[in-house]
């Protein structure tokens, strides 16, 4: 669905993968991911431009390095902005890596065929801690916050107080967490709470207002405790992410195709906070991280 957040503001919620917004400018628009699915960002590409009135996409701002947010990069002819841990990340993006993005719609032959030449547009410029896009009378904010990922960003417009969180903040969705630290995630959304924010436009969900950071934020503190009880209960990794996954996963509607896609994804997150617990109750121990690209 498409939808308005602030004049020239705009924001796309039905593409596969995150959602996607765009900045129109007096010297053209400024996107806010990409959609990831070939067609679907080409689509999204004309409609901002003749929104724009014929303007091109000066720049790309990236919330994170996952797939959702960065493989329709390749269809704008356009600069891409992330932190230095997504330029990282991305410019180590293999053969391998693409096959696992056709892997993913093995079960959707009409799609999967969409991805027979998969660019990465790793970011060509790069910032460790905030930087400000300034352009056509609009002034951009991206700051670095970590969080769902070692490389989660958020991007602020301070003069229409409009925040896009990426995937910190999700809405009526389960918080992807293979890849998160949960405590910087945590520290992220408290510092969203008390930004001058009156539209939120989170990484999967409709527009909103600061209230869903609290609805994201209850869900991590209750992984938290409940792995911190099993983990102190003498549960093992395994036990506690089948423990955990059916009372998660009820927490919010997920269609029946779906079900054991979004249960995996759970056992994942569930898996990675029993890493931490374990770090911050001075036991590590070695164990080999979900590699899996979930965003």
């Amino acid at each position: 669905m498409f939808y308005e957040v602030a004049p020239g503001v705009v924001v796309e919620t039905g593409y596969r993968g995150a959602n996607v917004s765009a900045i129109l400018t007096d010297e053209g628009t400024i996107c806010v991911d990409t959609p990831m699915v070939p067609s679907q960002a080409v689509q999204w590409r004309y409609k901002i431009e003749e929104l724009a009135g014929g303007k091109l996409c000066r720049y790309i701002l990236i919330t994170d390095m996952h797939r959702g947010h960065i493989l329709g990069s390749q269809f704008f002819d356009c600069p891409v902005i992330g932190h230095d841990l997504a330029w990282k990340d991305m410019k180590g993006y293999s053969e391998n890596y693409k096959h696992r993005v056709r892997q993913y719609f093995k079960r959707e032959p009409a799609i999967q065929a969409e991805f027979t030449d998969i660019q990465i547009i790793v970011p060509e410029i790069t910032f460790a801690d905030k930087i400000m896009v300034v352009k056509g009378g609009r002034k951009v904010e991206m700051i670095y916050t970590g969080g769902h990922t070692a490389a989660t960003s958020i991007i602020y417009m301070p003069e229409e107080k409009v925040i896009f969180t990426g995937d910190n903040v999700l809405c009526n969705e389960h918080p992807y967490m293979s890849q998160a630290n949960t405590r910087q995630w945590l520290a992220a959304l408290a510092m969203i709470k008390r930004m001058d924010v009156k539209v939120l436009v989170p990484g999967h969900g409709l527009p909103t207002t600061l209230e869903a950071v609290d609805e994201t934020c209850r869900y991590i503190e209750f992984v938290r405790a409940e792995v911190y009880k099993l983990v102190k209960a003498g549960k093992d990794r395994k036990e506690v992410a089948n423990i955990l996954a059916p009372t998660l996963l009820a927490m919010y509607p997920v269609p029946p195709e779906r079900r054991s896609r979004i249960t995996q994804q759970i056992k994942q997150g569930v898996r990675k906070v029993f890493n931490e617990t374990r770090y911050e109750l001075n036991s590590p121990v070695r164990v080999q991280e979900d590699e899996e690209d979930l965003g």
